[in-house]
C-alpha cells in the first residue's frame, strides 16, 4: 500500500538511514499543495532507496496521490537522476509530458503548463519531518 513505502530518512533529500521497505521508519512530507515539489522528492527517494526506475516510482506515487503534477523541470531532473542511478532511462524525454495520466490509461497528462504555474505560485515550500 501507499503508506508501507513512505519515504524515510533522517532529514531531507535522499541521504540518511531507515526508510521505505526497511525498518519501518516513516516520514511525513508536508507541502502546501502536495503536487509538484513534494511528489518529486518522494519519487526521487523511491528511485534511490528502493532502486525503482522512474516509471515505477512515478506510478506508485500517482496511485497513492493522483493529484501529483511535477513541473517539467522536476520531471527532467528525475529523468537525469534515473540515468545517473541506473545508466539508462525507463521513459523517453519526449514522453515526460505524458507522465501524469499515462498510468491511468488516459494518454496525455492533465498536468498542463498553466496549471503548473498556478500550483507553483501557491506553493510556499515543503517540509520533510
Amino acid at each position: 500500500g501507499c503508506s508501507s513505502t513512505s519515504a524515510g530518512g533522517s532529514g531531507g533529500g535522499t541521504e540518511g538511514g531507515g526508510g521505505a521497505g526497511g525498518g519501518g521508519v516513516r516520514v511525513f512530507v508536508h507541502c502546501f499543495a502536495g503536487v509538484s515539489r513534494s511528489s518529486s522528492l518522494v519519487i526521487a527517494y523511491l528511485m534511490f532507496k528502493l532502486q525503482w526506475p522512474l516509471a515505477r516510482a512515478y506510478q506508485h506515487v500517482f496511485a497513492c496521490r493522483p493529484q501529483i503534477c511535477p513541473n517539467m523541470g522536476f520531471r527532467k531532473q528525475l529523468l537525469q537522476h534515473e540515468v545517473k542511478l541506473f545508466g539508462k532511462a525507463s521513459i523517453q524525454e519526449e514522453d515526460l509530458s505524458k507522465l501524469g495520466n499515462i498510468f491511468a490509461g488516459l494518454g496525455e497528462s492533465t498536468c498542463e503548463p498553466s496549471r503548473e504555474k498556478e500550483v507553483n505560485s501557491q506553493s510556499a515550500g515543503c517540509t520533510v519531518m
